[in-house]
């Protein structure tokens, strides 16, 4: 995957889709998960992103181990609820204009989901230019206001994810790009 401390090299590994749907429909927040067979950790990871508590146990120590070592990130529900205030005014023209699921964009920082989709993207793209934070005719990011609003954001994470940043793609691409760079960076341990 492309979101927290997915790895997708673990013999059998699935997809954190497939863990991320099960654990929405058959459990609540702070219910207790079991995963007697974790693997390369995806159900586990998924668990504490959507805020279930979980078991895990597996015969292999290195699954084990490296499932510990995978759950070392921390989801920061302050800067989730502050990306949300600020992004609120702006949520529902950015979906109309970029098409994108209503849903799937307003939890994507929650959920640490990022798809790759085009609408995606445009979404992301239409919040940064409405919050003021990238200007599609000059193609560059305003970093002072973002480092003023976006809570967490640091000046080297700015200048790793945003500053002089030239990708290949529409500003859709660059924008959403350098959202996801600055999101895992949020969210390190």
């Amino acid at each position: 995957g492309n979101w927290a401390t997915h790895k997708s090299d673990w013999r059998g590994n699935w997809s954190p889709e497939i863990a991320r749907n099960l654990i929405l429909r058959y459990s609540k927040e702070e219910d207790i998960l079991l995963d007697a067979m974790i693997g390369g950790g995806t159900t586990a990871i998924e668990a504490k992103i959507l805020n279930r508590n979980i078991i895990c146990s597996d015969i292999n120590k290195k699954a084990v181990l490296r499932t510990k070592e995978s759950l070392k990130f921390k989801v920061d529900n302050d800067l989730i609820e502050s990306w949300d205030e600020m992004a609120k005014p702006y949520i529902n023209e950015c979906v109309i204009e970029s098409q994108v699921n209503v849903e799937e964009a307003t939890n994507a920082i929650k959920k640490q989901h990022f798809p790759m989709g085009q609408t995606h993207k445009c979404y992301a793209k239409c919040l940064f230019v409405r919050l003021g934070f990238y200007n599609p005719d000059t193609k560059m990011y305003n970093s002072t206001v973002m480092l003023e609003k976006i809570k967490g954001l640091t000046p080297e994470i700015a200048d790793d994810c945003y500053v002089d940043k030239v990708l290949e793609g529409d500003d859709c691409h660059k924008v959403f790009h350098g959202v996801v760079c600055a999101i895992k960076k949020l969210v390190k341990p």
